[in-house]
């Protein structure tokens, strides 16, 4: 009777353990709060902001928010009261004063008596927003370099709709962007080159490159 009692204590005693280790180690900051206020915060803390977290423990989290971010943080602890389970990407403070990108989980509990209850993580994303950002910056060299190209530059669906063109094209047409977008290309070709035209354009439908002369009106 002794080691049969004794087995599922051990069992669960090593589940324990292997929570409590998936905790200490987790790269995320996981985190519990009842009623806005922290209960526990998981070591990997240290690592995000090098704050320990024992100081958070008994205290609530807005100080800690980039203060443009923090209504948005706000917002979702709002809604986690109110039993909705959401995600952000907010900006935290690190002791230095500096601040990460991170995106924020929380889902709610329930908790004894009512009390609103919640457990969260917070990941690091700022090598994320970090590529981001140098992608949004080449699209703005790309955009400056196609605006300003002697060529006429443009973008088109497959039935040759136009959807963005040039500012060159005024020079080249005497047409405006604003007065192409949403034409069709065939609308300015010279009879002549129609077929020329019509052929090129469903060997770009099939996927293939075209070089090709045409008139254009």
């Amino acid at each position: 009777p002794d080691s049969e009692t004794a087995a599922p204590r051990r069992r669960g005693h090593q589940v324990g353990d292997e929570y409590q280790l998936m905790v200490d180690q987790s790269v995320d900051v996981l985190f519990h709060t009842v009623d806005g206020v922290v209960t526990a915060v998981s070591p990997s803390l240290m690592n995000l902001i090098d704050l320990p977290p024992e100081r958070l423990v008994g205290s609530t989290l807005p100080h800690l928010w980039h203060p443009v971010d923090l209504p948005r943080v706000v917002q979702l602890i709002e809604h986690v009261e109110e039993g909705t389970a959401g995600a952000v990407r907010a900006r935290i403070r690190h002791v230095d004063g500096q601040y990460i990108d991170v995106k924020v989980a929380m889902r709610p509990i329930g908790e004894p008596g009512g009390r609103h209850g919640a457990v969260g993580s917070i990941t690091d994303v700022s090598d994320l927003v970090a590529a981001e950002r140098q992608l949004e910056d080449s699209a703005q060299e790309f955009q400056l370099l196609a605006e300003h190209a002697a060529d006429v530059v443009f973008r088109a669906s497959n039935d040759g709709v136009v959807e963005w063109i040039s500012p060159s094209v005024q020079r080249v047409l005497g047409r405006t962007p604003s007065e192409l977008i949403g034409t069709r290309f065939r609308e300015f070709v010279h009879p002549d080159d129609a077929t020329r035209f019509a052929a090129a354009q469903a060997n770009l439908v099939a996927g293939e490159s075209q070089v090709f002369e045409m008139r254009g009106r």
